[in-house]
């Protein structure tokens, strides 16, 4: 606690909490634990949890975290909550407005009784200059919201959840602002047979390219086994032993035995090339 801090009787500073420059904290307020204060006043009765408040002020019975940052210019009125991994900056907020998780306001004028809900945002920079966002008195920003400024929602407005909103909303208006949903039918099925037989195309393609009938009626991949087959493991099937597969294994053999199961005999490794022998027909 630096020695030009001020705080107010009643107030407990709890465990990892650090007060600095010329803060003034209310009274009968809760700070901390695991708290860092700079250069700011926090209204009596306020809570302050896990969380990061730098040049910023508070009215009274306001409630900051756990784990949100009030970045400068940030303006809380009384009975405001700004929540869990919430963001503020250079904005004022009305009384009664919450703020309650997973948001962030930027350069914003948020009057009272303001919902501003999870995963909404201020869209307040375009790469080259900071906008106002203006939300008017008890407006209801849904989840996943983004107010791209500058724009103004009007008093009593709703904003429909994953709403982008690029113009401003009348007063008791509702905005909203997504694509119709569409459902496609079997689309799980249909997938999950795509990729076996894309699995089915890529091993046949890599195989066929190694294997050949020698006079010996021996069918020899001539390929480096452990580029294709790298785990040490045993796979019996019918009446194929193979020797260090890997998750391509079962689809070759498969493959392999839709083609010419009459005819297989064996298949083994026999040094660094597959081997696999076959009846003479």
């Amino acid at each position: 606690i630096d020695d030009g801090v001020s705080i107010g009787s009643g107030t407990k500073i709890l465990a990892n909490t650090h007060l600095l420059g010329n803060t003034v904290v209310g009274e009968n307020c809760t700070i901390g634990p695991n708290t860092m204060i700079s250069d700011s006043d926090i209204g009596s009765r306020s809570k302050v949890l896990y969380s990061v408040v730098s040049e910023s002020s508070t009215k009274e019975e306001v409630q900051i975290g756990p784990y949100a940052h009030l970045r400068p210019g940030s303006n809380l009125g009384s009975n405001v909550k700004v929540g869990a991994f919430a963001e503020t900056k250079k904005s004022n907020i009305g009384d009664g407005s919450k703020v309650p998780h997973l948001a962030y306001v930027g350069d914003g004028e948020i009057e009272g009784n303001v919902n501003f809900s999870a995963g909404a945002i201020t869209v307040n920079y375009d790469g080259e200059n900071k906008n106002k966002t203006i939300i008017k008195e008890g407006a209801f920003i849904g989840s996943d919201v983004m107010l791209v400024a500058p724009v103004t929602i009007g008093e009593g407005a709703v904003i429909g959840a994953g709403s982008v909103v690029t113009k401003d909303v009348p007063a008791k208006a509702l905005a909203v602002e997504r694509s119709e949903q569409k459902n496609i039918e079997g689309y799980a099925d249909r997938k999950k047979k795509r990729k076996k037989n894309a699995i089915l195309k890529e091993v046949h393609q890599t195989i066929s390219l190694h294997l050949q009938l020698d006079r010996h009626h021996q069918l020899r991949c001539s390929c480096d086994t452990r580029s294709l087959f790298p785990r040490p493991h045993c796979l019996r099937l019918s009446s194929i032993h193979w020797t260090r597969p890997s998750s391509g294994l079962s689809h070759f053999v498969l493959y392999l035995r839709r083609l010419c199961v009459h005819r297989i005999h064996s298949a083994v490794l026999h040094k660094e090339k597959c081997i696999i022998r076959i009846f003479n027909q």
